[in-house]
């Protein structure tokens, strides 16, 4: 596997976490958050798709089952059109150490996609002993969605920038993709009044144009309160 960089997360990190101390689960949770921010399930499998464990969302995700759900233990394409991508990938993945990815979509909503990027993992014990025989050939299957942008928080944008709740609010909206117009319909506000909290918006953040405004919000590293 290629070293980590920016855009791709230390996965073989994080496989240490998950794989090595079921103790450390709620440390290797904020792991997972940390290196792959836009994650929203990580969840480990046998070959055969057996679940072995997940993080906490993955646990909340597997239960909506919208994508993916279990059964009898198996993990399963929610829509039944995707297994038999998802069963190849997981084979590829499992018996050539490949970094497999593949698409996913909720069968209720088909606008709602999913990546699903999965990794072998091998336990550093077998590794060690040089026994090629006891490599783990667990995989571990990260699901970020496709179509949605994490962005920084309301609070992030007020302590940063001085921001108003409502000027916050507008920000985050404009970097979701709507107009000052959708926003202003949606929210039941004057435009006037909007063109205004977005002009305050620049001036705080020291942006001239929108476009910069949304690049700069992009950048900053999503922290939800642990509450």
């Amino acid at each position: 596997m290629p070293a980590a960089t920016e855009e791709q997360p230390d996965l073989r990190r994080l496989i240490d976490l998950f794989v090595h101390c079921r103790a450390l689960r709620e440390f290797a949770d904020l792991a997972a958050s940390w290196t792959h921010t836009s994650h929203v399930a990580a969840i480990i499998v046998t070959p055969s798709a057996r679940v072995v464990d997940c993080d906490y969302r993955g646990e909340s995700f597997l239960k909506a089952a919208n994508v993916l759900r279990m059964l009898g233990g198996q993990l399963c394409c929610t829509e039944v059109s995707n297994q038999p991508n998802f069963n190849s990938a997981l084979k590829k993945a499992a018996d050539t150490g490949r970094t497999m990815n593949i698409l996913l979509h909720d069968p209720e909503n088909m606008d709602k996609r999913f990546s699903l990027t999965l990794t072998r993992l091998e336990l550093r014990s077998a590794l060690a002993n040089g026994d090629e025989s006891t490599k783990a050939r667990n995989v571990l299957c990260l699901v970020a969605p496709l179509d949605g942008r994490r962005i920084a928080t309301a609070r992030q944008l007020m302590d940063l920038f001085g921001l108003s709740r409502a000027e916050a609010r507008l920000a985050r909206a404009l970097c979701h993709g709507d107009s000052v117009k959708e926003y202003a319909r949606d929210q039941g506000l004057l435009l006037p009044t909007v063109r205004t909290q977005l002009s305050s918006i620049l001036h705080k953040t020291g942006t001239e144009r929108q476009a910069t405004l949304v690049r700069l919000v992009a950048g900053i590293p999503v922290v939800r309160d642990s509450a």
